[in-house]
């Protein structure tokens, strides 16, 4: 999406955002500055959507960026949960019952349980 976006032309309107920090009501609103980049020719309908492209060019950017990556992960991690489910009617043999009903902390789970789920998804036994 964001390829389409630089095409669509709302690189200038990411880097505007970005300089603005995304605040409402300062020197240019955002949903202003969008407008100006509306073109339906480019496939920019709105100022709407100007603002979900230029969003999405800022996404790619940040994915990019180890720090960015760093400090989301840091963040995100002590919350994150591994879930798995048995998917109806399936894994009849019960080969992966020890994971129909699994949820454990992200930082506790060990790389055999993640691989085991990833195998039972591969197979339509399990649903993560």
């Amino acid at each position: 999406r964001a390829q389409v976006a630089h095409h669509s032309g709302l690189a200038p309107l990411a880097r505007l955002v970005q300089q603005l920090g995304g605040a409402k009501g300062g020197a240019c609103a955002p949903m202003d500055a969008a407008a100006r980049f509306v073109n339906n020719e480019r496939g920019v309908p709105s100022a709407k959507h100007a603002l979900a492209g230029a969003r999405d060019i800022l996404a790619e950017q940040c994915a990019r960026r180890a720090d960015v990556k760093r400090v989301a992960r840091e963040l995100l991690e002590p919350q994150a949960c591994f879930t798995a489910r048995r998917k109806a009617e399936a894994d009849l043999e019960e080969q992966y019952k020890t994971y129909w009903s699994f949820d454990a902390p992200m930082c506790r789970v060990r790389p055999y349980q993640y691989l085991a789920v990833q195998r039972g998804e591969a197979v339509g036994a399990l649903a993560g």
